[in-house]
């Protein structure tokens, strides 16, 4: 399958060659992945951007890892952060302490952009779908949050 942006049009993209068709089950799965990956990597690139004022650290102090089916979370979504320093410094572990104000004010950061769907100030750029996932990441945050008023 070639991705919609090696054609050097739209016409030539939409050849009947090049097209395949998803029975509804299918397609309603395949834009289930889309819409997760991009509520990850909106939810992967808040953090990023607001960790490091928690820590005191620089950006590139923290490595983002996101992924629909992690390993590391027996096959569910995660998003981990992660030191740069080899052996680490010990930022996650204040991290981890800090998790539930860093998940409310990721939150917060998000709902009061103006933008409508993701943009540097929050979510990032759009992703792979062409939208920025704003909707999706903020779904995620409110049940963190939630999941952590428990």
């Amino acid at each position: 399958m070639v991705p919609f942006r090696r054609f050097s049009s739209f016409i030539e993209a939409n050849q009947l060659a090049n097209l395949i068709t998803l029975c509804p089950n299918c397609h309603h799965r395949a834009e289930s992945v889309v819409r997760i990956r991009s509520g990850l990597g909106g939810l992967a690139y808040v953090f990023t951007h607001l960790a490091p004022l928690f820590l005191m650290c620089d950006r590139s102090d923290l490595g983002v890892h996101a992924d629909p089916q992690s390993p590391l979370s027996e096959g569910k979504p995660a998003v981990i952060l992660y030191d740069q320093a080899p052996g680490g410094i010990g930022l996650c572990e204040r991290l981890f302490e800090v998790h539930d104000d860093l998940v409310r004010r990721c939150l917060e950061l998000v709902s009061a952009c103006a933008c409508t769907d993701g943009c540097p100030s929050c979510t990032g750029p759009g992703g792979e779908s062409g939208v920025g996932g704003k909707e999706e990441t903020l779904a995620i945050l409110k049940a963190l949050v939630a999941r952590s008023s428990e």
